[in-house]
């Protein structure tokens, strides 16, 4: 992995973890702003193009008071312009107006692209680790 794609996974990790604390502007910043971008977020539904993404983050942001992570990097492919990643994401959030934290178990795969000089963040998706169960 190139130091400047660790270098921009390591800022989107910590940006997640702004999330968390009910801040998304530095998650905001990892994200391209084109119209071609998607999420599947962790709370359901999706979104694609920065003009549905930007405000997805900001109720996101705005229901999260506090928490955090742990990245357990899987998988990653790391090409010229274009890099995968897939890790779990594991923690606590605390939601605002609930006393209980929320135990987060999530399974992650962002797409990044390399935009100029910076890598950024094309598409995530973020869904429940689930234990394997037969068909």
């Amino acid at each position: 992995m190139s130091d400047d794609f660790a270098a921009a996974l390591a800022a989107t990790n910590d940006a997640n973890e702004a999330l968390l604390a009910g801040h998304c502007g530095p998650l905001r910043d990892c994200f391209s702003h084109q119209e071609d971008i998607s999420l599947f977020g962790g709370f359901g539904g999706h979104e694609v193009g920065w003009s549905q993404i930007a405000p997805r983050l900001d109720w996101v942001a705005q229901s999260f008071a506090g928490g955090h992570c742990t990245y357990e990097p899987i998988a990653s492919i790391v090409g010229r312009d274009v890099a995968l990643v897939v890790q779990f994401e594991r923690g606590e959030a605390r939601l605002k107006g609930r006393a209980e934290p929320h135990r987060l178990a999530l399974r992650v795969s962002m797409v990044f692209r390399r935009e100029g000089l910076a890598w950024k963040l094309v598409h995530r998706h973020a869904d429940p680790l689930l234990e394997k169960r037969a068909p």
